[in-house]
Formats: structure tokens, sequence, C-alpha cells
């Protein structure tokens, strides 16, 4: 019993210095370092902004990004490749709305950029979900939020949609002729606005803000392509002749996310 008892300390001694040593070789920092320089040589990493969120390059390779001032909403600046100074947008611009504004979108011609901006005459929320309320409105998200297009210097401002209280917009795209923007939105569709459980289609209209037509109806009961528990008809991109857009769908009741492919008829 003794000899059994001995025998197995030694195997437990053995197997706790050999995880050490494996331990202290790859914790160590010259190993540590190798390790990563080795797996990071292909490629070189910068931070262009330490406060930006979503952004968009144009033909010119001026970057239109999003980011948080101190009272809590996003602005809209513009920063020119190799450059660090930035524009203003809609920081304190008389001519736009000035909760968030976010989620830029070049024109193909680097002159326009499509953006979405909080609309502050709708409600939105009680004040004691104030929070919450700053979550769901930002560019992120999207609700209470319409489309409006601006010039690449923020001298002009446009807007293209007009949303009802606790209805949105989210990801807006144009075309890659520049006449239309595709879009995802909320309108029409019957819903309790809750974090995460908002369910919208794709949308199209031509870049002046006419013709807006429902898209797709992932949301209706009536239609072929109806998503049983709702779906978020999340960002997309266009085919370059214009003749199709591939999607991101996400399902609202625990079913697996999908590309998909919407193609005219």
């Amino acid at each position: 019993m003794i000899l059994l008892y001995q025998k197995k300390n030694k195997v437990f001694f053995v197997v706790l210095i050999l995880t050490l040593l494996v331990l202290v070789y790859f914790v160590h920092p010259t190993n540590r370092n190798s390790y990563v320089q080795a797996y990071d040589s292909s490629y070189t990493v910068a931070v262009l902004e330490t406060l930006g969120g979503r952004l968009g390059l144009s033909k010119d390779n001026i970057i239109a990004f999003d980011a948080k001032g101190t009272d809590g909403y996003y602005d809209l600046y513009t920063m020119q490749w190799g450059d660090s100074t930035h524009q203003r947008i809609t920081h304190e611009s008389k001519n736009i709305p000035q909760k968030h504004n976010g989620n830029p979108s070049w024109h193909p011609d680097g002159n326009y950029i499509v953006f979405q901006s909080v609309d502050p005459s709708l409600q939105g929320l009680p004040p004691r979900y104030h929070d919450i309320e700053m979550a769901l409105t930002g560019p992120g998200a999207g609700v209470n939020n319409n489309l409006w297009i601006t010039d690449k210097k923020g001298s002009v401002f446009y807007q293209l949609t007009h949303v009802t209280d606790k209805n949105g917009v989210l990801h807006p795209h144009f075309s890659h002729d520049g006449k239309k923007i595709v879009w995802m939105s909320s309108k029409d569709i019957p819903q309790k606005i809750q974090q995460y459980k908002v369910k919208t289609d794709y949308w199209i209209m031509d870049r002046n803000g006419k013709n807006k037509q429902r898209l797709t109806y992932f949301n209706d009961p009536q239609s072929e392509y109806y998503v049983p528990g709702g779906a978020i008809a999340a960002d997309c991109d266009w085919f370059k002749d214009g003749s199709a857009l591939i999607g991101y769908l996400i399902f609202r009741e625990g079913q697996r996310d999908y590309n998909v492919l919407i193609e005219w008829k």
C-alpha cells in the first residue's frame, strides 16, 4: 500500500514538473514575442482613429466615419488618407439634427455621402429608458433614424426618408452606378421595439429619395418568402451591374442566419 502511494506521488510530481516547464517556455517574453512576430509578419496594423466607428472609403481615399462625442452622440467626420486632420460634417452643424449621425456610405463618384440621422421630433422611449434609447437610436441600430445625403464637405444636406416613431433605417448603400440606394427598414412591419428584437426588410429608392419601394417581404405572412417568427434583413451589397443584391438575413427564432441572393424579376 505504501509502495503504491509512493509510485503515485512520483508520477504526479513528474507531470507537474513537465507542465511547469511547458508554461515557462510559452509564457517567457522571448518565446512569446518570437511567436507573435512570426505569426504577424505578413501584415501590419496602424491605428487611424482611436474613437472611430462605422466607416466608408471614397474613390479618392477619403475616409468618412462616425465617432462618439462627449455628449454621448455619434457625429460624422471625414479624413483624407495619410492626413490625420478631421473635417466635421455633422458636428455642431445647424443643417442637421444634433443627435446620432453616422453609418456613412459614399456615392461612387466620391462627392456625396448617404448616412443616418436621428429625428429628434420622434417620441422614442420614456426618459427612464434613456440608456436603452441611446443604444437603439445609435447608428448601429437605427431606430428613429432617417436617411440623409450630404456633399463631402458637409455644406448641404437633404433628407431622404421620414420615418414614424419607433421605426427606423439602417445600412444605406448606393448602387455602383450611383442611381439607386438600398437600405433596411422596419417600416410597415408590426412589432414591439426591444433591443435586438427589431424586424426589418430591404427597401430601394432613387438617389434623390423618390420612388421608394419595399424590396423584400420576409416579415409579411402573405409572402412566399415569409420567415415565421420574423427576420432582420441586415447589411447588404450590390452586384456591379445592379441586377441583384446579396444580403445577410437573421432569423428571429433560433434558426440559422443566411446569406441570400435577391434578383430583380
